[in-house]
């Protein structure tokens, strides 16, 4: 994580409320009978008359009273706030001694900022009453205005102030359907705040007690894997960090394999595996087994089934590899992809996977920087829809096959995938099965890739009989109705703008600029010639 900015909630964040939630505490009573009061006096009603005044605006309105009254009733909502909300914060509120020093030291490394949806008044009075106002200097986001977390648009004011992307900040709220999904479906890191240990689903980390946040943005890998050793008594272990696609860690500790990260990156790798599971015969041929052994402060360890030491990538990479060698290979990993296909195809038609990859390929064209460039060759893949899948049969999909995540048995004989996704590379979430094609061009364009870069070594080195063998393959496939031409084409451009998109330190150093200055060139020529 390179976290820059931790946002807060404030009511049932930064102090616990008596209640289950805000809207069962005495605050919130206070604050209906004080909305009661001030309907009654600025409509002349009774008290009676104002209470079912005040019930119609909620079946209405819900909770946006102040909305309501100004639609309505043209009252002024900074009246109503000012008079409704105006109550003595610490009437309700325990402040907590520690929580000053604990955002004070927090401060030192990241911005804080507090966003809610409650009115400037109750914010100013409840952060006075927690002595905590001047930690967050003027970085205080109320709800006065129209912006709302529920809609997105309040975290789009945060991020617009602070000039940051969504993967730079955190948001840390109790309410899973105001704090955690929106943030989390605009791209925050999010971390749900539970007192009863209850979890969320969409959220990155699941804690108890504010006071557990340092563990959740800094998780310290190799520590949790010890402490899984040490509880469960196995010493002497050997741990070696190894690469990955994967957002979690993973760990050869003897001949075992951990990996180790939140729960809901766990759990999500769980879900890429269990969709396999639960519709192949065949998937212990095709993929490890696993299982969560150990559980740590929001974090999980995940056992995973040893099939081999290496990746093909470092095995594609050797320039003195026989080609009759990579040809076995070659036919091994396309042969997994057919029974991947074979296994869980259906006949029920679906143009959501087509949607997903239009959806992907914006997400990377903004990270490329290449929008308002190639803006018109993208009007035309989505114009093209109905003739890109004239023929398509859907079917489960890796959806980041590339040699790093095709492994090698020991004895040379087997390969098998790991770190399938549940969407493609950028986009966060994904309801579509798939299609065999995004497999078959993205397992090509990865031997591409090595094949440029085995040849600055060696100039003589030729993978023509592999991309060969691929080709023929596709052609079956098109020729069987699976997919057709211009959708392979579709997938060709996603997999360019992925390597186009990732600006990482590694991709675009400058002994391998060059690499992705070709993926670059490759991503327009096709938008602009083949799309």
């Amino acid at each position: 994580m390179n976290t820059k900015l931790i946002i807060f909630d404030m009511d049932g964040t930064l102090y616990e409320y008596e209640g289950a939630s805000f809207r069962q505490s005495g605050a919130y009573q206070e604050i209906l009978k004080n909305a009661t009061l001030f309907i009654a006096k600025k409509l002349g009603k009774t008290l009676a008359e104002s209470e079912i005044v005040l019930k119609g605006i909620q079946e209405r309105w819900g909770e946006q009273i102040s909305l309501a009254l100004e639609k309505e009733f043209q009252i002024s909502r900074e009246e109503y706030f000012n008079t409704v909300w105006d109550i003595p914060a610490e009437k309700y509120i325990k402040p907590n001694v520690e929580l000053k020093p604990f955002l004070e030291k927090l401060k030192q490394k990241y911005q804080l900022a507090v966003l809610t949806d409650a009115p400037i008044v109750w914010v100013k009075n409840v952060l006075t009453a927690l002595g905590v106002e001047q930690v967050f200097d003027d970085n205080i986001f109320d709800g006065t205005g129209n912006a709302r977390k529920g809609n997105g648009a309040a975290f789009e004011r945060v991020l617009s102030k602070f000039q940051l992307e969504p993967k730079e900040c955190v948001m840390v709220g109790d309410q899973d359907n105001i704090d955690i999904e929106p943030a989390h479906l605009m791209g925050l890191f999010t971390v749900y705040i539970n007192k009863n240990g209850q979890k969320s689903r969409q959220a990155n980390f699941s804690i108890k007690s504010i006071f557990e946040l340092p563990n959740v943005l800094e998780i310290k890998h190799e520590e949790i894997l010890k402490r899984y050793f040490e509880a469960h008594r196995i010493a002497g272990t050997e741990i070696k960090a190894l690469s990955g696609s994967s957002a979690a860690k993973t760990f050869l500790c003897d001949n075992n394999i951990y990996k180790v990260g939140s729960e809901a990156v766990i759990q999500k790798e769980i879900q890429a595996y269990g969709k396999f599971n639960a519709r192949m015969k065949s998937y212990e041929t095709v993929f490890p087994q696993m299982e969560i052994v150990f559980e740590d402060l929001g974090n999980s360890v995940l056992a995973i089934e040893n099939l081999g030491k290496q990746s093909l990538e470092p095995i594609y990479r050797d320039d003195q590899l026989t080609m009759s060698r990579l040809e076995t290979l070659n036919k091994k990993v396309l042969a997994k992809i057919n029974l991947l296909f074979d296994e869980t195809k259906t006949n029920i038609k679906d143009d959501l996977f087509f949607d997903e990859l239009v959806s992907a390929l914006k997400i990377n064209l903004e990270k490329a920087g290449l929008s308002e460039k190639l803006s018109d060759d993208l009007k035309r893949i989505i114009e093209k829809k109905e003739s890109i899948l004239k023929n398509f049969v859907p079917s489960l999909a890796h959806k980041d096959l590339s040699l790093g995540n095709i492994i090698l048995s020991d004895d040379g004989d087997k390969v098998r995938f790991i770190d399938p996704r549940v969407a493609v590379p950028y986009l966060p979430e994904s309801k579509a099965s798939g299609n065999v094609a995004i497999d078959l061009i993205g397992y090509r364009i990865s031997v591409e890739r090595k094949e440029l870069e085995v040849r600055k070594i060696n100039i003589n080195v030729d993978y023509s009989s592999l991309f060969a063998e691929i080709e023929n393959q596709i052609k079956g496939y098109i020729c069987a109705g699976v997919f057709t031409e211009d959708f392979k084409k579709l997938c060709e451009v996603l997999w360019y703008s992925v390597y186009s998109a990732c600006k990482c330190d590694y991709c675009t150093a400058s002994e391998r600029l060059w690499l992705y200055n070709e993926m670059v060139r490759r991503l327009e020529n096709v938008m602009e010639h083949g799309s």
